[in-house]
């Protein structure tokens, strides 16, 4: 089932006298259940194409349907129930709440959406191995355990879309690709759709299928090889 799908997506910055067009006219189809990475050079668009996907940002011109309706058309409140139902999103910068715990910055992400089964903050954690870790500050465990935390965030309200920034961008080597296992672990095991933004080539072979970006534009779109 399609989920996502984009026809001549166009983004432009700045004023009529002066425009910068980052996204050139994309068009692609993303299927539930796919975990696809997108890689390119920097300021090749890719973090840009990432942001309108999911409805962070606003295109210019072109269509975007996100789970069959055109994203333009969703009001306010529809697009800050997609964002506490439908999608999580994991950064590169963990943007834990310093003064909660592992626990309460995942429970504050539950609240927020309305839910009230508490129960499924620690199947979060469970899910990324982070439960034994609950009563623990963010200044008290490593960066990779935050990024963890972050996922848990992203995962507490059971979306069907994850959207990843650059989520090793801060770690180091191993804990880079521990946080790579668990993304794959929630495509397959819990089918979660992952839409992955990376410039680390090495990174590829997590995913099902990779676009790669140039200027804006896609210039290969393939079933990434196993």
């Amino acid at each position: 089932m399609i989920i996502i799908k984009g026809s001549n997506i166009i983004k432009e910055y700045g004023s009529k006298m002066s425009k910068t067009q980052v996204i050139k006219g994309i068009n692609l189809t993303i299927e539930s259940g796919e975990f696809v990475s997108v890689v390119g050079p920097s300021g090749s668009g890719k973090t840009t194409l990432l942001y309108l996907l999911s409805g962070l940002e606003p295109y210019t011109d072109g269509s975007i349907e996100l789970f069959g309706k055109e994203l333009n058309t969703y009001a306010d409140s529809d697009t800050a129930n997609l964002r506490q139902t439908k999608i999580g999103f994991v950064s590169q910068s963990y943007n834990l709440i310093e003064n909660l715990n592992v626990y309460e910055n995942v429970l504050i992400s539950f609240i927020i959406a309305g839910k009230k089964d508490k129960s499924k903050v620690d199947k979060a954690l469970e899910m990324v191995g982070m439960l034994d870790y609950k009563d623990l500050y963010p200044n008290q465990i490593s960066g990779g355990m935050q990024q963890r935390v972050s996922i848990a965030r992203a995962l507490v309200n059971d979306p069907e879309i994850i959207f990843a920034d650059e989520p090793t961008g801060n770690l180091d080597h191993n804990n880079g690709l521990q946080i790579m296992e668990i993304l794959k672990q929630l495509n397959r095991n819990y089918h979660k759709t992952i839409i992955l933004v990376t410039h680390n080539e090495d990174l590829l072979f997590y995913g099902t299928r990779t676009i790669r970006l140039n200027d804006g534009l896609i210039i290969q779109d393939v079933e990434t090889l196993k």
